[in-house]
């Protein structure tokens, strides 16, 4: 992969995985979601009192999730994520999330 891409491409890739993780952090703090945890990379931690609901929505339309504990879940974003994957993600944890806070 680093052969492949390069130090520089590397180096751009990872940026726009962290830019995106960030944003989509900000978002869902804006719209009162509980992100848990304060640094990140790839992957943001929220809490969902209907996380099985949402990580089925989410898995099912191709994002990359994991369930965990005590309603946690961890959305993960990867180079091949693009402007509107991040959007349909973005609609895919509102809209799946309605009346549960």
């Amino acid at each position: 992969y680093a052969i492949y891409h390069g130090k520089k491409n590397l180096i751009n890739i990872s940026k726009s995985i962290h830019i995106r993780t960030l944003t989509l952090k900000k978002i869902l703090k804006y719209k009162a979601f509980d992100v848990e945890n304060s640094n990140c990379f790839d992957t943001i931690i929220i809490n969902h009192k209907n996380n099985g609901h949402l990580f089925n929505c989410l898995k099912k339309n191709g994002f990359y999730t994991k369930k965990i504990y005590n309603n946690r879940i961890g959305i993960t974003l990867n180079e091949n994520f693009d402007d509107n994957d991040f959007k349909n993600l973005i609609n895919s944890i509102i809209s799946n999330s309605k009346n549960i806070y």
